[in-house]
């Protein structure tokens, strides 16, 4: 008893004669050192991990962020064949947007674990391409990025638009498929309003003549109603009990859900959304507009250089396009490019003139969104459903 009480006041003792100056430098220097000494044996431990193992790691993590992705984003999940979402449409609400950016932030912290030393080329770079992907994604999604989705060319709203276009219709089930996501049409322009709407909030929004520009898209396909394009033309193997009751099906999705659905998509762009559009053209007339514009342009290019950098590339690319565009041009008998170019829009070989041609045209420009060529294809393919409809039903 008297052994401890002397001791502790002998410890006491050489505490009180121990200089602060030592115990600062303990604190401020050893502890840290011992920390980083403990995550930096965690991360040599994963180094150290056989080579094999980590590949076999990061191949098994490409496929689970894939399969995340598919089922994230249902329309590209059918575009790549993988049909399991088929009847699906993506979350555009704000909530779904926060839940995919804090699964991005999981998997960059996984895929950013693995070491890539000893890695070939290939691997590493199919490591690097992941981590790449989501560090952008999660940038996009701090600039808020999602509540500014709209644009005239790839665009949500034009998508939706043409989903007879961009889906397998070769089954009933895939018809089915096709019927069901016209169903969810509704909620998916609702979400993206209220995904404009804070956008509006924020002050991220487009140029007003844009958003004036979409609203003639968005009224062309109340007009066109491009949804009924899949009752017009069906694969041999549906019966026709099938077709008459899939297009019944169709004709109602549509009418009722899709059409109204985009009738009020399009007040609400062209009464409260384009009001709110900006009057400057540059992306730096947004919040935080500079870091805003070079995040752009890191999400375009995928290359870290300044606006200045980025235009003298182009300019040297579209330098060298035209010098092989020149080689071309002569080879067909041209002296210039202009010439050649003119004679693009009158040559009758590069002119589509059969239904297959004209067909495939048709798409590409839905596929595009291209507001300028868009009202051509949508008569085009209006012209081959009144042709089929005739073919197929004598009484029209």
């Amino acid at each position: 008893m008297n052994v401890r009480r002397n001791a502790s006041c002998s410890d006491r003792a050489l505490i009180r004669r121990i200089p602060l100056r030592a115990v600062r430098w303990v604190s401020h220097t050893v502890v840290p050192l011992c920390l980083f000494i403990a995550i930096s044996g965690v991360d040599f431990a994963q180094q150290l991990r056989p080579l094999a193992d980590r590949i076999a790691a990061a191949n098994a993590l490409y496929e689970e962020q894939n399969r995340s992705d598919m089922r994230d984003f249902p329309l590209n999940a059918t575009l790549y064949g993988d049909y399991r979402y088929n009847d699906k449409l993506t979350d555009y609400s704000l909530n779904g947007y926060r839940q995919r950016n804090d699964v991005d932030n999981a998997y960059l912290s996984r895929i950013e674990a693995i070491s890539t030393q000893g890695f070939s080329d290939k691997d590493r770079l199919s490591h690097d391409d992941l981590a790449q992907i989501l560090r952008q994604r999660i940038a996009n999604y701090r600039f808020k990025e999602h509540e500014i989705p709209l644009n005239l060319d790839i665009s949500i709203h034009l998508t939706l638009a043409t989903l007879a276009q961009r889906v397998p219709l070769d089954s009933v089930k895939h018809y089915e498929d096709y019927i069901a996501r016209l169903h969810r049409l509704p909620t998916a322009l609702q979400q993206i309003t209220e995904l404009l709407r804070a956008g509006m909030k924020d002050r991220i929004v487009p140029v007003r003549f844009i958003i004036e520009k979409m609203v003639n898209q968005c009224q062309g396909v109340v007009d066109a109603n491009p949804f009924l394009f899949a009752t017009k033309k069906y694969s041999p193997g549906i019966s026709r009990e099938d077709q008459a009751r899939l297009t019944q099906q169709i004709t109602e999705a549509a009418n009722a859900q899709a059409i109204p659905a985009y009738k009020a998509f399009t007040a609400f762009l062209r009464t409260e959304y384009a009001p709110h559009g900006r009057t400057a053209l540059a992306v730096t007339s947004l919040p935080d507009g500079q870091r805003r514009y070079q995040n752009k342009i890191a999400s375009m290019t995928t290359m870290h250089m300044t606006p200045d950098q980025i235009h003298q590339l182009g300019l040297r690319e579209v330098e060298l396009i035209e010098s092989e565009m020149l080689v071309i041009a002569k080879q067909q008998g041209f002296t210039d490019l202009p010439s050649f170019q003119a004679s693009l829009k009158t040559n009758p070989k590069d002119i589509p003139t059969s239904e297959e041609g004209l067909r495939l045209y048709a798409k590409f420009v839905l596929g595009t969104g291209n507001v300028k060529l868009f009202t051509i294809a949508v008569a085009i393919e209006k012209f081959f459903m009144i042709r089929d409809a005739i073919i197929f039903d004598p009484d029209v």
